[in-house]
């Protein structure tokens, strides 16, 4: 087995772990009409709305992981043989990497749930005021999702630069 197959290994249990997550929170979201009252749930729909784009988010991400997990280990990992002398910057590049591709997925996890607001905001005609106050909310997901991205990608480097060990 090869760093980036076990790589690719993870990712698909990542993908398999955000399915699992949408499911539960699309069933969840089916049952709330039978344990709240008509009128909380006529007035919870930005809470629905924000649900279903966190569903939605969940499905798409579970998606690329389960379908395209060889081609992300492939742009963040090599393709070295896994030994037991495996050395310690290879832990810290398999590290970095997963990490990354955690603050991604669940950055955008949240940009969905904010967009699918936004959505159901703009339908209601909010007062323009009110949804520019949600900007603070999502400038630091954007700036997580690449902050994610780049530290999947540049894993390499960034655990050299971790790692004193020659």
């Amino acid at each position: 087995m090869t760093v980036r197959a076990a790589a690719a290994a993870v990712i698909r249990l990542v993908g398999l772990y955000l399915a699992g997550r949408g499911l539960a929170l699309v069933a969840s979201l089916l049952a709330m009409p039978f344990l709240l009252s008509p009128a909380a749930f006529n007035s919870g729909d930005a809470m629905l709305a924000a649900s279903l784009g966190s569903a939605a988010g969940n499905a798409v991400l579970a998606a690329v992981a389960l379908m395209a997990a060889d081609g992300i280990a492939a742009a963040c990992f090599r393709d070295t043989p896994i030994t037991w002398a495996l050395r310690r910057r290879d832990i810290l590049t398999v590290g970095v990497a997963l990490i990354g591709l955690w603050c991604a997925a669940d950055a955008a996890v949240a940009l969905a749930r904010a967009g699918a607001a936004a959505i159901f905001y703009a339908r209601l005609e909010v007062p323009r005021e009110s949804i520019e106050r949600s900007w603070p909310m999502v400038v630091p997901q954007v700036v997580t999702l690449l902050l994610g991205l780049g530290a999947a990608r540049w894993s390499g480097r960034i655990a050299a630069t971790l790692d004193h060990e020659p």
